[in-house]
């Protein structure tokens, strides 16, 4: 009581709530089927298109580097780098997306998203150095291990090298 006035009628007061932690709920398993996380990689994929795009074009053009001077053109160089920053950029948001909703533009439009295992929110480890980076330099060193990763989805689990490896399921949004 401050004043006379008790603390629950202070209009002046702020507010006394507590917040919850940002929660999905939990052992919901309502897996996403094969066509649509095929789908989201593949628009996923086509959103580094304009940077693939200005690579082979600058290289078609000879823009990048002229065959008998072994010489790089600046035109050539900003191209690339323009290519470059797209690629770091749509990767960033990817990976931002990822981590604040579990899903990445692909997952969005397709309705589906990324969980742990019980269903709840996966961490940043799982989502972003597990299930994205791990493949990501796998698939570099090995092009097979790429291709065992993406076959596995045909198991009755649905469920890729990469989820197996992190922990994490599909599901539907």
């Amino acid at each position: 009581m401050s004043d006379g006035v008790p603390q629950e009628l202070d209009p002046y007061r702020a507010p006394q709530s507590q917040l919850a932690p940002r929660q999905r709920r939990r052992g919901r398993r309502d897996l996403a089927g094969r066509v649509e996380r095929l789908l989201a990689a593949l628009i996923d994929s086509l959103a580094y298109t304009p940077a693939v795009l200005g690579f082979a074009l600058g290289d078609a053009l000879g823009f990048v580097v002229d065959a008998e001077q072994m010489d790089i053109n600046l035109s050539g160089l900003i191209g690339l780098s323009l290519s470059f920053f797209w690629c770091v950029g749509v990767f960033v948001v990817q990976c931002y997306l990822l981590y604040t909703n579990g899903w990445t533009i692909g997952k969005r439009l397709l309705g589906i998203r990324i969980a742990h295992v019980d269903g709840g929110d996966a961490s940043f480890f799982h989502l972003i150095v597990l299930r994205t980076l791990l493949p990501m330099f796998m698939g570099f060193c090995c092009g097979l291990i790429h291709l065992l990763d993406v076959l596995m989805i045909l198991g009755d689990e649905r469920r890729c090298l990469h989820d197996l490896v992190a922990g994490t399921i599909v599901v539907k949004a």
